[in-house]
């Protein structure tokens, strides 16, 4: 048996080999080696505070991912990914010039060890901008997207907090020029509240990269009031009279109707919004800008664009005219029945009416519908002013006339 085992040693050694190396020339065929590039490997950082504890921020110039060169079988190679693999840069390894090692290694969760894969090349450091740290409070805006329905209004909106501190490199804050948070009002017809995230944005309207800014809080609650609106008439009421011997002869404004917005209940208590014009002691036309607010309740709100009415007062000087009258013309008011009035003055009595030229035209004496008011007055002899119920389209300058108070002759 030891004969038979042992004869021919060196032939059977020789076969094993063969059969070994045909197994891996077989192996090599079916599955072989190969390497493969893989980009974009996240890299992580370690001891961020290493910077940040020198009131330093900085920029990662290069190397915030990692590119390797890996070897190993097809079947294990084909299948690998940048998630299979940890990139790590240690700020407390950073040099002089603000770089810093990365150090690339397999996930534990790959399953695999470094005897199926060998790194062969690696990005090899992360550069950094350091730059002195930075806190500034900026106020938040609100923007509203999208338009409520016809018949409602966007009365306000509140912000809470309304301020808010931004942290970063004093480069990253020099670019901030507003911080906005967005609501969408869009179908709304009710006051709601919304939660929304502020955004920093530069000048020219574009935001500001937020993963190198810190904010002090991420969330803010946006009260957005709603109300209903009406339209209503706006009326310019004359206030005061011109100068003696001129008239406002018209008001014009526009415009005529508003749109305000209020609480239902409120709104159903107005229809006219009346603006005193003042034109006492003016002698030439008025030309004006009014603030409507001015004159709005607080519990009003003036929803349309135009925040001001135009007004136009035409003032003009009143020509005159000898209207003359016949003392038995004049009528007697308020006389006492125990007396009776004998007029002093005889004949015809001239009165001044002053007016529009087109209103002086044509008017007579009895259209002045002259008076005297004798109120209180007891026999003797007066002069007592001549007064007018004219329109009021004309004025009736005073006139004085001589009368005697006697009693009535009782047979």
């Amino acid at each position: 048996m030891k004969q038979v085992l042992t004869r021919n040693v060196g032939l059977k050694i020789l076969s094993l080999f063969l059969a070994v190396l045909s197994w891996v020339v077989i192996m090599n065929i079916d599955d072989p080696y190969i390497t493969k590039t893989i980009d974009d490997i996240p890299v992580n950082i370690l001891n961020e505070n290493a910077v940040e504890e020198n009131n330093k921020m900085y920029e990662i110039d290069s190397g915030d991912t990692a590119t390797i060169k890996v070897k190993g079988k097809r079947s294990i190679i084909d299948g690998l990914k940048a998630e299979d693999f940890n990139a790590i840069a240690d700020f407390k390894q950073m040099s002089m010039t603000y770089a810093v090692p990365i150090q690339i290694s397999l996930k534990e969760s790959s399953r695999l060890s470094e005897y199926d894969v060998e790194i062969l090349k690696q990005t090899e450091m992360m550069t950094l901008s350091l730059e002195d740290a930075d806190v500034q409070t900026f106020r938040i805006n609100v923007v509203t997207i999208g338009e409520v329905p016809e018949g409602y209004y966007i009365a306000e909106t509140i912000a809470t907090p309304n301020l808010i501190e931004i942290s970063g490199s004093k480069k990253q804050i020099s670019k901030i020029k507003e911080i906005t948070v967005e609501v969408d009002v869009s179908g709304r017809t009710e006051s709601f509240e919304y939660p929304a995230k502020p955004v920093a944005y530069n000048e020219n309207g574009y935001a500001v990269e937020s993963s190198k800014l810190v904010f002090e809080t991420n969330q803010v609650l946006v009260e957005v009031k709603i109300l209903p609106t009406k339209d209503i008439t706006l009326e310019i009421v004359q206030e005061g009279v011109p100068y003696y011997g001129y008239e406002c002869s018209n008001i014009a404004w526009q415009p005529q109707k508003i749109t305000i917005a209020g609480e239902i209940d409120d709104l159903k208590h107005i229809s006219t919004l009346k603006i005193p014009f003042n034109v006492e002691g003016k002698k030439e036309t008025i030309v004006s800008d009014i603030s409507i607010e001015d004159y709005l309740d607080e519990n009003y709100i003036l929803v349309d664009e135009n925040k001001s009415v135009a007004v136009t007062a035409k003032i003009e000087k009143l020509d005159s005219k000898d209207v003359m009258v016949r003392a038995v013309d004049i009528n007697v008011r308020n006389l006492s029945n125990e007396y009776e009035v004998l007029f002093v003055t005889r004949g015809t009595i001239t009165l001044r009416v002053m007016g529009l030229a087109d209103k002086l035209d044509g008017i007579l004496g009895r259209d002045l519908e002259p008076y005297i008011d004798l109120d209180g007055y007891s026999v003797g002899t007066y002069y007592v002013s001549v007064k007018s119920d004219v329109n009021s389209s004309v004025s009736v300058r005073p006139t004085t006339i001589g009368i005697e108070i006697v009693e009535k002759n009782i047979d």
